[in-house]
């Protein structure tokens, strides 16, 4: 159970970190 949890806060932490490189582009998109 504690290895999937990991795996899903890897995840996680994936996911926010391309969210944050691309979060520029997506507010420009937004601001559109």
């Amino acid at each position: 159970v504690l290895n999937l949890l990991k795996h899903n806060l890897s995840d996680a932490g994936l996911i926010l970190t391309l969210s944050y490189r691309h979060g520029s582009a997506l507010s420009m998109l937004i601001a559109l």
